[in-house]
């Protein structure tokens, strides 16, 4: 086992259900506030939304537009 690191199993299961707690949140958010997201993308030149700008919430979303 040379140049292994050793992590517990229960800590990989621990970060897969926060990544997955996280991406429902986002997906919660993006479904709620459809049509801000839309708005925020048009204003953007990129035609994309600032990154963490979903994991803020609905007031982070309500503050962009």
């Amino acid at each position: 086992m040379k140049g292994k690191t050793s992590v517990k199993r229960s800590d990989v299961i621990r970060a897969k259900i926060k990544t997955f707690a996280r991406l429902n949140y986002m997906t919660h958010i993006l479904r709620k506030n459809a049509e801000t997201v839309k708005g925020i993308k048009a204003f953007n030149p990129t035609g994309k939304l600032d990154l963490g700008s979903i994991l803020g919430g609905d007031d982070e979303l309500a503050y962009k537009y």
